[in-house]
Order: C-alpha cells, then sequence, then structure tokens
C-alpha cells in the first residue's frame, strides 16, 4: 500500500501543470495587433453567465489614464472569459486576470461593445513602482525554431519586466 502511494504520488508530481497554449508575441507583434494600448486602472469586476448559461465571462471595467494608442473613452470594458457566479467558478488558464485597484497596462482590440486582451495573458502588464510585468504563468508559448514549432515552459518567454516609460516608448516607436 505505501508503495502504491508512493508511486502515485511520484506520478503527479512528473505531471505537467496545467496551462493554454498561444503563439509567442512580441511587443511589436502585440502593439500591431492591438486596436488601442491603455494604461489603466481595474475599478470592477462583473461576471455574468453568457446567454445560453453556459460559460460565464467577466466584465473588467478600466478607467483610462493614458492612451497610447487609438481611441477609447475615458472608462472601458474588457471582457474574459471565466470567473465566479453562483458558488461556481470557470477558469480559462492563460487569460489575463485582473484585481480591482491594480494598474495595468493593456493590448485591445474592439470585439462589439467591449475589449478583448490582445494575446491572452501576453496583452496585460501589471504595473507596480513604475514597472510594467507580464504574467504568463499559466501560458505556454509556441515559437518557431529550425526543427519545426517548439512549446516552451509555463511563463517562460514573459518580456523582461521594464520601466513603464520605456515600454510606452517601445509601443510609440512599434505604433508608426
Amino acid at each position: 500500500m505505501k508503495r502504491a502511494g508512493l508511486a502515485l504520488a511520484a506520478l503527479v508530481a512528473a505531471a505537467p501543470a496545467a496551462a493554454s497554449i498561444a503563439r509567442a508575441l512580441s511587443l511589436d507583434d502585440l502593439a500591431a495587433r492591438a486596436e488601442v494600448v491603455v494604461l489603466g486602472r481595474v475599478t470592477a469586476q462583473a461576471p455574468r453567465w453568457t446567454p445560453d448559461h453556459r460559460r460565464i465571462v467577466t466584465r473588467v471595467t478600466v478607467r483610462v489614464e493614458e492612451l497610447w494608442k487609438g481611441s477609447a473613452g475615458a472608462t472601458i470594458t474588457v471582457l474574459r472569459p471565466g470567473g465566479e457566479l453562483d458558488g461556481l467558478g470557470q477558469v480559462v488558464l492563460g487569460e489575463a486576470r485582473f484585481a480591482v485597484g491594480e494598474l495595468v497596462v493593456l493590448f485591445l482590440v474592439k470585439r462589439g461593445d467591449f475589449y478583448r486582451v490582445v494575446g491572452m495573458s501576453q496583452g496585460a502588464f501589471r504595473v507596480e513602482g513604475g514597472t510594467a510585468t507580464q504574467d504568463l504563468r499559466e501560458l505556454a508559448l509556441v515559437r518557431a525554431s529550425p526543427d519545426g514549432p517548439r512549446i516552451g515552459a509555463h511563463g517562460e518567454g514573459a518580456l523582461p519586466p521594464m520601466a513603464l516609460g520605456d515600454l510606452e516608448a517601445r509601443v510609440a516607436a512599434a505604433a508608426h
């Protein structure tokens, strides 16, 4: 019995952690694909059922503090899959997640009345102490290699943390 428990523990430990897989996007790719890039503060989150009541989506309200690309109102709504509602939770690994009050830089595309983050969590940077950082812990990125596509480890390939002013300058350069 003890051996079976150890074998099971070894299998669980060896199993890969859950993550989504997405094509790796450079900062230039993010800026090119984004219709809008904002520096904003998350002010609210409101989970809702989809009309077919099969999925939960969360409407994230962001107060725009600076507009780096495109045009947007003073407040925008970002729609992200997943959330918690009616005692149930749904998670889409690799999608950007937010906390009320946090400062973020978002690379966005407009979809109807809402915005979506470009490249899953690749298009969302958290800003703390003047430094912008990607969180790709739940995302495995696919990159081209001479031997064909290569899937990296979860979180591998995140852009290095950078000063907020440097990120803004790189977005401006890429947008031209």
